[in-house]
C-alpha cells in the first residue's frame, strides 16, 4: 500500500496512452505478484493500439492465461483472441468467466471513472465470484491530489458519485483507504492503508488534472 513518487522505477518501452503515472503503475504492478503459471484478468485494459501492457505481461510475466477487456466500445475492432491470450470487449459487472477461475486481477486507473457506486460494487462482488481462494486483485487509483479541489477534468467520477449521495470525506478525498472499507466484505488488503492528508510534493502528482496515484494490494475472502 502507499502512493507513487517521482523516484520510483518506471517500465520503459512499452506503449501507455497518454496518462503519464502509467509507466510507474506498470513497473509496480508488474513485481506485485509472480504470474507464471497462473490465469489473469485485466479490468480496463484500453486498446491494444495504445495500450501495450498486455503484451509484456504475456512474455514478460508468463500467466498460464490472460484475459483484458474493456467497454469501451472502440476496442471491438481491436479484439485479439489466440485461446490463451484474449483482449476482449466485455461489461466487468457481467464477467464471462467461472466461479474460482483466476488466481490474479488487475485493475490499473480503472475504479475511480465508475459513475455508480452499486455498479462499482457488483463489479467488486464479480471479481471476487471468479477468483480462486486466496487469489489477489492489484490495483492502483487515481485520487484527488488537492483534497477538496475538483475544478480539473472530472475523471474520479467515483469520488462525484458517492457524494451525490450524500456522503462526506470531509478533509480526506476518497482514496485507497476509503476504496479497502469499501471492499471489505470481499476483499482484505494485504498491508495497511497508507492515509494522505492533503498535497505533498513528494508525491508523483500532475497539477493540471490534480491527480496523484495509489496502489494496494488485496487477497479474496474466501
Amino acid at each position: 500500500m502507499g502512493y507513487f513518487s517521482p523516484h520510483d522505477p518506471q517500465l520503459t518501452g512499452i506503449k501507455y496512452g497518454n496518462w503519464g503515472s502509467r509507466p510507474f503503475e506498470y513497473f509496480w504492478a508488474a513485481g506485485a505478484a509472480d504470474l507464471r503459471g497462473s490465469d489473469v484478468l485485466d479490468i480496463g485494459i484500453g486498446l491494444p493500439s495504445e495500450h501495450t501492457w498486455h503484451e509484456f505481461v504475456r512474455d514478460a510475466l508468463q500467466p498460464k492465461t490472460y484475459l483484458g477487456i474493456d467497454i469501451d466500445e472502440r476496442i471491438k475492432n481491436e479484439e485479439i483472441d489466440t485461446g490463451t491470450h484474449r483482449v476482449l470487449y466485455m461489461d466487468a459487472s457481467m464477467i464471462d468467466l467461472r466461479d474460482n477461475s483466476l488466481d490474479y486481477i488487475f485493475s490499473l486507473s480503472t475504479f475511480e471513472h465508475f459513475e455508480d457506486p452499486a455498479l462499482f460494487i457488483k463489479v467488486i462482488a464479480e471479481c471476487h465470484r471468479v477468483l480462486r481462494p486466496q487469489g489477489k486483485m492489484i490495483v492502483t487509483l487515481d485520487e484527488f491530489w488537492e483534497n477538496n479541489r475538483q475544478d480539473c477534468l472530472p475523471w474520479n467520477e467515483l469520488e462525484r458519485a458517492w457524494k451525490r449521495d450524500g456522503r462526506e470525506f470531509n478533509v480526506v478525498s476518497y482514496g485507497m483507504v476509503d476504496f479497502a472499507k469499501d471492499i471489505s466484505k470481499y476483499f482484505t488488503s494485504v498491508d495497511k492503508p497508507v492515509l494522505k492528508s492533503n498535497k505533498d510534493a513528494t508525491l508523483l502528482h500532475n497539477t493540471t488534472y490534480n491527480v496523484c496515484v495509489s496502489h494496494g494490494v488485496f487477497e479474496v475472502n474466501k
